[in-house]
C-alpha cells in the first residue's frame, strides 16, 4: 500500500460514498448541569450511509491522503488547520471494504496526524 498527498485541483469535489453498519449509538441524556452522551444497542444492526465531497470550501487549508494499491483507492483521510482556534481537524476517513481491518485507516490516520504535528508545531 502507498500513501500519496493528493493534488487539490485534481480531487476537489470528488464524491465519498460511505456506507457501514452499526449495532449501536449514542444517545444524549439532558443533565441538571448539561448533558451525557449514553453509548446504546440497536435492537438490529442498522445500516447507515451518507455522501461528501472532498475540499469543500469552509475549510481554511484542506489537505488529504490517499491510500492506494496500485491504481486503486483503497482509502482517503482529509483533514484541515483551523487557526482561530489553535487545532487540526480531521473531515473525512473513507475505507474499502476491501482494505476494512488491513491497517489501511490507522495508516492514513498516521501520516494525517504526522502532517498535522508538523503544521501545528511550525505555527508555534
Amino acid at each position: 500500500m502507498e500513501i500519496r498527498q493528493l493534488g487539490f485541483s485534481e480531487y476537489k469535489g470528488m464524491t465519498l460514498n460511505v456506507t457501514y453498519e452499526t449495532e449501536r449509538f449514542y444517545d444524549v441524556a439532558v443533565r441538571e448541569n448539561g448533558f451525557e452522551l449514553l453509548l446504546s444497542q440497536f435492537d438490529e444492526p442498522q445500516i447507515k450511509s451518507f455522501s461528501d465531497e472532498l475540499f469543500p470550501q469552509w475549510l481554511e487549508a484542506p489537505v488529504a491522503f490517499g491510500a492506494f494499491e496500485g491504481e486503486k483507492f483503497a482509502g482517503i483521510v482529509e483533514g484541515s488547520i483551523e487557526t482561530w482556534h489553535n487545532l487540526f481537524r480531521i473531515s473525512n476517513i473513507w475505507v474499502d471494504n476491501d482494505m476494512r481491518r488491513k491497517r489501511t485507516g490507522q495508516t492514513l490516520m498516521n501520516k494525517m496526524i504526522e502532517f498535522a504535528d508538523a503544521i501545528m508545531t511550525a505555527e508555534e
